[in-house]
């Protein structure tokens, strides 16, 4: 069972960063993950390591993560420069660094999660945050990472959350919505300025045993005010054109994402094929180089892409092709999806998931 709520987050127009009072703000919510993802040199990463740095000061720990060693690395400068008395030291039994605030005793142990199956035994007290900082790249350039990245991170917080009452912090700059942890936390798109808190409950019974149990992930859009758009201005006009800045700054067309309404020209025939994910069958028309996408009746005269193997069955024209998924996935990257409800929306990013993944 889930429960969604949507907060408007907007900041003020003279607000230049993103800052530890605006994480605080997030972080009020009591998430056990909670989310923060805009356009780059907003303030994120300073806002984190402010926080983490009044941890040290109390003589607490946090672990901060990159995916990889290079990424690490770049994360270690940044803290040598923040706080250059830090002694460093090497991680016991796995792959990582320590910076020790030798006044309080308060760590950051800094972890690449992609080598998750390295640090399996590690134990940390007094452990308060996890902070996993880029954990979605603006662009998936390794196959491996796309593959591997969710896995790898959920293994990695199940051994810090194993002895602690750790809660997770995550940061990204603009991001595609099609990345492992939307697809298996069921997270569509949230338009810039609003902050979702989802709340999902499970109920299970063993041995006659019912136990309940619930997570919270909260995740906030973060819409940039004139400030912080003006200061990025000045060093981003050299890099971009005009259209690609505003491309940018408009978050990738974001706001695009979660329309819910109908096509606007009915009489354009739908395409003759289906798309399908756990018995939810989906039709979309073409209207204005977008596609409109509704919840179908099956149908038998018209191929069907199913995203499960176990629905396959050709008498039905029933056929999994993973190749069709490149061409939807563009389109909703683009913000060029339109759809008629929630409900197709979570199956189709579902159908996208599950079509790309190897049998």
């Amino acid at each position: 069972m889930r429960e969604i709520r949507d907060f408007p987050t907007i900041h003020p127009p003279e607000k230049e960063f993103w800052d530890i009072s605006c994480l605080k703000r997030l972080l009020s919510h009591n998430a056990d993950v909670s989310i923060a993802t805009s356009t780059r040199n907003v303030g994120k990463t300073r806002a984190a390591m402010d926080l983490t740095n009044e941890c040290l000061e109390r003589g607490e720990n946090v672990v901060w993560e990159r995916w990889d060693k290079q990424g690490l690395s770049k994360t270690i400068n940044t803290w040598k420069n923040y706080r250059p008395e830090l002694k460093q030291s090497g991680l016991d039994g796995g792959d990582g660094t320590v910076l020790l605030d030798e006044s309080t005793g308060g760590r950051i142990f800094c972890i690449p999660y992609g080598l998750s199956d390295n640090i399996k035994g590690l134990d940390i007290p007094d452990l308060v945050w996890e902070i996993k900082d880029e954990f979605i790249p603006e662009v998936y350039r390794i196959r491996t990472r796309l593959d591997r990245e969710f896995e790898a991170s959920m293994s990695v917080r199940k051994t810090l959350k194993r002895n602690s009452g750790m809660r997770s912090i995550y940061l990204a700059n603009c991001i595609a919505w099609q990345n492992p942890y939307c697809w298996n936390w069921e997270i569509g798109p949230i338009d810039k300025g609003v902050t979702r808190k989802f709340i999902d409950k499970v109920t299970i019974s063993v041995d006659g045993e019912s136990y309940t149990e619930s997570r919270t992930i909260v995740w906030e859009n973060i819409a940039l005010t004139k400030a912080m758009i003006s200061r990025n201005l000045r060093s981003d006009m050299l890099a971009m054109t005009d259209k690609q800045i505003e491309d940018y700054y408009d978050n990738a067309t974001k706001m695009e994402y979660t329309k819910i309404e109908q096509c606007p020209d009915k009489s354009i025939q739908p395409e003759k094929m289906l798309l399908m994910s756990m018995g939810y069958y989906i039709g979309y028309r073409k209207c204005n180089n977008k596609l409109y996408l509704y919840a179908s009746k099956p149908r038998s005269d018209i191929a069907t892409y199913v995203a499960e193997p176990e629905y396959i069955d050709i008498s039905k024209k029933h056929f999994r092709y993973p190749a069709v998924a490149k061409t939807f996935e563009d389109y909703f990257n683009n913000g060029r999806c339109i759809f008629d409800n929630a409900k197709t929306i979570m199956a189709f990013q579902r159908w996208l998931w599950h079509t790309r993944q190897k049998i």
